[in-house]
């Protein structure tokens, strides 16, 4: 069971499976409201990893970061600037700094020290993390699933980890904003 702070304060392991196991489900009913998020989400939840795993040194194209700004901003606030200032990096730069980055794995604060040279490019799109298992990229899926599907669809976590008063508590709050 969750408790009242949400998904952030429970510790049943169970739940934070739940919830995860969820996630296409919330980034479906997050792709009504925002056109293409879903491919964005498969591209960067399978294919991505998938060529990086093909190159013999790991690194991102000038393309692929590209796309990982539309994704990050497709996910969240959408902020247009930085889609267009993320484009001005060249391939030769792109390709340097994330070699780089992934040679100094796992030692991430220098990792991400080194893709924050890339124009657009902050810690918080430097950090994505596509380990297995628990990561912290599992956590924050997890965090932005329960956060999503509060707004855009409680029902989904109605029986998931809340109890039946808690539930009741988040749908009213969620309708009642609805309605401001």
């Amino acid at each position: 069971m969750a408790a009242k702070g949400g998904l952030y304060g429970c510790q049943d392991p169970a739940c934070w499976r739940r919830v995860r196991d969820l996630h296409w489900a919330v980034v479906e009913a997050k792709g009504s409201e925002r056109k293409g998020l879903a491919g964005l989400e498969k591209w960067y939840q399978e294919e991505l990893p998938a060529a990086l795993a093909g190159r013999k040194e790991k690194h991102l194209t000038q393309g692929e970061v590209v796309k990982l700004m539309q994704w990050k901003l497709t996910r969240g606030k959408f902020r247009p600037r930085l889609q267009q200032l993320v484009a001005t990096n060249s391939q030769e730069t792109v390709e340097r700094c994330t070699r780089k980055a992934f040679q100094l794995l796992p030692d991430v604060a220098a990792a991400i020290t080194e893709l924050s040279q890339l124009k657009a490019i902050g810690p918080a799109t430097a950090s994505v993390d596509k380990e297995k298992d628990w990561t912290p990229h599992q956590v924050e899926m997890c965090l932005w699933a329960w956060a999503v599907a509060q707004k855009l669809c409680p029902a989904l976590l109605q029986t998931l980890c809340l109890g039946e008063e808690e539930a009741g508590e988040d749908a009213r709050a969620t309708k009642k904003q609805k309605t401001k």
